[in-house]
């Protein structure tokens, strides 16, 4: 079943450990917990712990954390609304400059203060796309030229600064996403210290769920 269905049926309420991780290295990630199996009833609890088994299909990103600390999860949790890691594989923005930018110093260390407390999972050189020395030659004319191209939240946020600065600037806002994205949803699962964003995330589990009882 899926797992946002299954832990909003049966929230996590005890420690999990992790037993494995596996994956292809493309598009699927696969996680082996073990805990008390929480979501039978108790009469039907044995005295050894239960597995669940939880694929991640069509993964796009993934950080994976392994290690004795990592391996003691207490969150396990699927978010499928608006949260900095999914930016990135969502709807983008781009600012072009039809004027040098005035303060090109100060708006780089306020962009680097923005990205890094963003939560997005990215250094602020990978969101410009280019060095810091072709970046301040680019500002400096010929005009237009490209300022950023980012996903919409770091857009918006960076307005104000150019604002700041009386930089004369367009925002051109198509909607695009990463290469390998689709157009269905996607889902960022946190398992303790590790994520993976996906298109979708199944997950077994022994003992099994019971069965609903047959109506009349």
């Amino acid at each position: 079943m899926h797992l946002s269905e299954f832990l909003a049926a049966h929230p996590a309420d005890t420690l999990l450990r992790v037993i494995a991780w596996q994956s292809d290295g493309e598009t699927h990630v696969r996680c082996v917990l073990q805990a008390s199996p929480w979501w039978v009833d108790p009469a039907r609890r044995l005295d050894s712990d239960g597995t669940l088994t939880i694929d991640c299909l069509g993964v796009l990103e993934s950080e994976i954390r392994i290690g004795w600390r990592a391996g003691e999860v207490e969150d396990l949790e699927v978010i499928d609304e608006d949260h900095p890691l999914l930016w990135v594989h969502g709807a983008h923005a781009s600012i072009y400059g039809n004027a040098p930018l005035p303060e090109p110093d100060r708006f780089f260390m306020q962009l680097a203060d923005l990205v890094e407390g963003s939560g997005i999972g990215r250094p602020v050189m990978s969101v410009l796309d280019t060095t810091a020395e072709d970046w301040r030659r680019r500002v400096a004319g010929p005009t237009p030229y490209l300022l950023l191209t980012a996903p919409q939240p770091i857009i918006d946020a960076c307005l104000p600064f150019l604002d700041a600065q009386r930089a004369d600037y367009s925002v051109l806002r198509p909607q695009h996403c990463s290469a390998r994205a689709t157009s269905l949803p996607l889902q960022l699962v946190v398992i303790g210290e590790s994520w993976v964003i996906c298109q979708d995330a199944t997950v077994e589990v022994v003992p099994p769920l019971a069965a609903a009882p047959d109506r009349a």
